[in-house]
């Protein structure tokens, strides 16, 4: 074809189009009033959507004027659906360079997303730029969502994992998420894990290691019955397992665990171990010493059952009474079968009412029994002697002995003890004393009187020397027949028969007191309290109450312990029979042992009597010199020589002061050399 031929066919061509164009814009014309309407109910409907919808539509020109905002997300910034157009975005944000920063970018022309926290509310911006036809930005469009719930959520969910992930790194045990795998395959552990298997984290997240390989084979197959239980049931699985570590120990956890399921499928266990190999030993330390204790408390069950079976027999059959008391509050916790017998009333009073053991009790015995008892009671050792009265009237003597049980803090609480029925010995005693007393009463008549019968014989001959020399001296005198040369010699005749006469007395006095004694270094305390249990019968007899003010400790003294024995039992005797006139509530006798500042020990016996008067005390001590009736007048004559032949020395006082009237005896003895 020619060249005019071929633009002949273009512009054949270009008219075609041109009536294409025009037949177009001629249907246009003729459809515009249906267009425009359309239209407008296009607009309407979008700005109905826009206005309802979490969105901010905005349009802003070249020089960053708002030109279109719409959408309900403006009432999150305070404003309202179109109330922006014709403002400056670079005056209304004028102190937010984030914002600024983006809406230059889309006036650049980039198209991006951003996202900007707007006074409480975080948006997220798409940026679209507007081109004209020649290619120029014009300006730019942008949809801004309110997206502050999901930032909030995603800010919880990051504190949540930042808390999740402080706790699991500073909790003292391991926590895990895996798969319900055979191996038990990780997918996410804490450091613990290496603290508590040997094996870090990521030896266990690569496979390297699994939980299954560790556990004991004997605890897996339990392990893996109690998970698939659990999971059975919906319920957290509580296991106790041994576990290998890396350096071949083996150890003991407990895993506490769930299922973690997802739209109704299991997805992975998740939970907590810790190791509890100490809390094991110790309980298999504590198992067995309780076991051991239980074996011993049978053992010891067995051997009190047989010592309580001993007990019931021996308190059952002898025929003293065993009792045990409580002191907080007074209540009798036992008394042995013998009560009944030898009180002659039923024990169960004694149960229902303490009271009644001291009800018993002779009434002149009962107050210094009940001193007694308060005041030993700080010792909590108690030695009584004394009659009780049973409901029949008689009288019995009884020994009582109670010994102190205290508690672990060293208090006292209770009170064991047996008392016996000493009235036979106590008969015995007395029927013997009595036959002592008459014996040594009979012996001192037979010393006397061969003491007389000799002293006459011996003295006998130089009295009758001197009879004889007076009388014929008188004689001679009288016829006139002697000198004075001859006189002289009667008279010293007469003398030598009188020393004669004396060295007699003096020769039998030594055979009297004079006996060779046996000293050893003694304790004077013991001495006086072994006196006062031979004058004991004496002092109860004549209703005499003893105190002592012993000296603890008192240095020993060299003596003959019968014969100081003697002069002590001498001294109470006569004290004890000084006060037979005075009442008997007022009769008493101090006993003291003390060291005086001479370094001798002195013992002194006091009593609550009349005391003597100045003739009796001028006398006191000489031989046959007596203020009793029946008495010899030789004890003191006889007390004080013992006591000088031990070195020592033996006075007498009145007692004065305080109200106080009676008698003091007092010696002294020198300290052992011994002590010294």
């Amino acid at each position: 074809m020619s060249e005019r031929g071929r633009l002949s066919t273009d512009l054949m061509d270009e008219i075609a189009v041109l009536r294409a164009r025009v037949a177009e814009l001629e249907h246009a014309e003729a459809t515009r009033p249906d267009t425009e309407q359309a239209l407008r109910e296009s607009r309407a409907r979008l700005r109905t959507v826009v206005s309802n919808a979490p969105i901010i539509l905005f349009s802003l020109d070249a020089k960053g004027d708002v030109t279109l905002s719409e959408g309900k997300a403006l009432e999150a910034l305070g404003f309202k659906p179109g109330q922006l157009v014709g403002k400056s975005v670079f005056e209304l944000y004028q102190d937010q360079p984030d914002i600024l920063k983006a809406v230059r970018r889309g006036l650049a022309g980039e198209t991006f997303t951003d996202h900007a926290q707007v006074g409480e509310a975080w948006l997220e911006t798409r940026f679209t730029p507007m081109i004209d036809s020649s290619g120029h930005v014009i300006g730019c469009i942008g949809v801004a969502t309110d997206v502050s719930d999901r930032v909030r959520a995603e800010r919880a969910l990051r504190d949540s994992e930042q808390k999740f992930r402080l706790l699991a790194e500073n909790i003292p045990g391991l926590i895990y998420l895996c798969h319900n795998d055979a191996p038990y395959t990780m997918v996410y552990m804490n450091d613990m894990a290496e603290a508590l298997t040997g094996y870090a984290p990521a030896e266990f997240l690569d496979n390297c290691i699994t939980f299954a390989q560790l556990m004991h084979p004997d605890d897996l197959k339990i392990v893996y019955r109690e998970v698939e239980a659990a999971i059975a049931q919906r319920r957290a699985f509580h296991l106790t397992y041994r576990l290998r570590h890396r350096d071949g120990r083996l150890l003991w956890m407990e895993e506490v665990g769930v299922g973690v399921f997802m739209d109704d499928k299991l997805q992975f266990l998740e939970g907590y171990i810790i190791d509890i190999t100490e809390r094991v030993r110790d309980h298999d330390a504590v198992k067995q010493a309780r076991d051991e204790l239980e074996q011993r408390v049978i053992e010891r069950t067995d051997e009190l059952r047989a010592s309580e079976e001993r007990f019931r027999q021996l308190a059952e059959n002898i025929d003293q009474v065993f009792w045990l008391t409580d002191l907080e509050p007074p209540r009798v916790v036992y008394v042995s079968p013998a009560y009944e017998r030898i009180w002659g009333k039923p024990a169960q009073g004694l149960y229902d009412q303490p009271q009644d053991w001291i009800d018993s009790i002779h009434p002149q015995d009962r107050d210094r029994v009940r001193d007694s008892w308060q005041r030993e009671l700080m010792t909590g050792e108690l030695h009584e002697e004394y009659r009780i009265v049973r409901p029949d009237g008689a009288v019995r003597w009884i020994r009582d002995r109670g010994y102190p049980i205290h508690d672990e803090e060293g208090k006292l609480i209770r009170m064991a003890g047996v008392a016996m029925d000493i009235t036979d010995v106590r008969d015995a005693e007395a029927r013997a004393r009595k036959v002592q007393e008459e014996l040594a009463h009979v012996l001192r008549l037979y010393t006397v009187n061969e003491m007389v019968t000799g002293l006459a014989h011996e003295l006998n001959q130089p009295l009758a020397a001197i009879v004889n020399f007076v009388h014929g001296t008188r004689r001679r005198i009288a016829s006139g027949v002697m000198d004075q040369g001859q006189l002289m010699s009667a008279c010293e005749k007469v003398a030598e028969q009188a020393e004669r006469a004396s060295e007699i007395v003096r020769g039998i006095r030594r055979f009297v007191v004079s006996r060779e004694s046996n000293s050893v270094p003694s304790d004077l305390n013991r001495v006086v309290r072994d006196a006062l249990d031979l004058a004991a019968s004496d002092r109860e007899a004549a209703q005499v109450t003893t105190h002592l003010e012993l000296t603890d400790p008192l240095p020993s003294v060299d003596i003959d312990a019968v014969q100081i024995q003697q002069v002590i039992l001498n001294l109470v005797r006569n004290a004890v029979e000084a006060m037979s006139e005075v009442e008997e509530s007022h009769r008493q006798i101090e006993i003291r042992t003390e060291l005086t500042d001479k370094g001798l020990v002195r013992v002194t016996v006091s009593d609550s009597g009349p005391g003597l008067g100045a003739n009796a005390a001028a006398h006191l001590f000489d031989p046959f010199f007596t203020t009793k009736h029946q008495g010899l007048g030789m004890g003191l004559s006889i007390s004080r020589s013992i006591v000088e032949s031990h070195r020592g020395t033996l006075q007498f006082r009145n007692r004065t002061g305080q109200g106080r009237a009676g008698a003091s005896f007092y010696f002294t003895l020198p300290i052992s050399k011994v002590s010294e």
